[in-house]
């Protein structure tokens, strides 16, 4: 019979082991302890947070090595979550000024998982909340999206991009930012968020259109949206945040950029060519006609050190070839740039090292 043998097989046969999640065990975290760069939040009255012991539950982000908290953002920030009736909080700023990465760095330092989305011109309300199916019963089957998993659970909701979303999406997201609720018409539902959820928006503009001409593709928001949320505008780190983080780059490659006296300079210049593209980039406040169309972002700055290290040192430079200098920074930004950027960069360059693009 086939419960006999079903009882046979599973005696002679080791049971399966199902593993368990891990339970997500809370604690509070001192930040002035995990914040070491940003020495005046001890005077900030929420320093000590709630959090996690550790990340071994899943959905935490992989801490960002090196990532320095900006000081204003972060008391800006702590002032809203330890703010129990406010829920919406926007970052706007330039492509690449790190608008997401400070959200995740926070959370990623108290061990907090982070639900995310990344909003298009085709995202609508079920990408962003639940998908609904319908059930043999005539009901529907609730199947979770990120925002409604980082209400149920108590979570951060990480809404990239958010002014790509139509005026017919955020409208009924009033209720979420107000009160931490959202009602499912389908289901009858009204989902509200547990402690800890928050709704945090990052986008290039500030709601009210893009006079730059950069962006143009983020939609104006209606006003009744914006006035609900804290806002932050992010701007590219000082030089004094970059240049540690591009010399540690070149000294992991190669220890001569620390022991030799003129590598040990190029961090300082290559921090340089970065803030003369980004200047171009920026210009004025007017629309822009011609102007350097690239954002040079701290992640492209990393990657031109650790690329520049590999052709430095491991590839021939003959006579004539293209410098490593240039060569990698093409490698990881110019290529993609129009010809008259890519001559800007050059000259950019050329300005801070001294050094030809082809090898004499």
């Amino acid at each position: 019979m086939q419960t006999t043998t079903a009882t046979q097989s599973s005696a002679t046969q080791p049971a399966a082991v199902v593993p368990m999640r891990p339970r997500r065990v809370r604690c509070v975290h001192d930040l002035s302890v995990l914040f070491p760069e940003v020495p005046s939040i001890a005077k900030h009255r929420g320093v000590s947070f709630p959090g996690y012991v550790d990340a071994t539950a899943g959905g935490v982000y992989e801490r960002i090595p090196g990532f320095i908290q900006e000081e204003d953002f972060l008391m800006e920030f702590l002032s809203f979550l330890i703010n129990p009736k406010r829920f919406l909080f926007t970052l706007f700023g330039e492509t690449g000024c790190g608008k997401s990465e400070r959200v995740l760095d926070f959370y990623s330092r108290i061990n907090v998982p982070v639900h995310r989305y990344v909003c298009s011109e085709r995202s609508k309300m079920h990408h962003i909340l639940c998908d609904l199916l319908p059930t043999e019963n005539g009901t529907f089957q609730v199947i979770p999206k990120p925002l409604y998993k980082a209400m149920a659970n108590g979570h951060p909701f990480l809404c990239d991009e958010v002014y790509h979303l139509d005026s017919d999406i955020t409208s009924k997201l009033h209720e979420v930012r107000d009160r931490g609720e959202i009602l499912i018409e389908e289901t009858g539902e009204l989902l509200k968020a547990k402690p800890g959820f928050k709704f945090i928006a990052t986008a290039n503009h500030n709601g009210l259109g893009d006079s730059s001409g950069r962006y143009s593709n983020g939609k104006v928001q209606d006003m009744a949206w914006l006035n609900g949320s804290y806002s932050f505008e992010c701007k590219y780190p000082t030089a004094a945040v970059e240049i540690p983080i591009v010399q540690r780059t070149l000294e992991e490659g190669s220890p001569a950029f620390r022991s030799d006296a003129q590598l040990a300079t190029y961090a300082t210049k290559m921090v340089a060519v970065a803030n003369a593209c980004r200047a171009a980039m920026m210009g004025d406040a007017g629309p822009t006609t011609g102007r350097f169309e690239l954002p040079f972002s701290t992640r492209n700055l990393v990657m031109w050190a650790e690329s520049f290290v590999e052709y430095h040192f491991s590839h021939p430079n003959r006579s004539g070839s293209v410098h490593p200098l240039y060569r990698s920074l093409d490698a990881t930004l110019a290529r993609r740039a129009c010809e008259s950027s890519r001559n800007a960069i050059d000259s950019f360059v050329l300005a801070q090292f001294g050094l030809d693009r082809l090898i004499p």
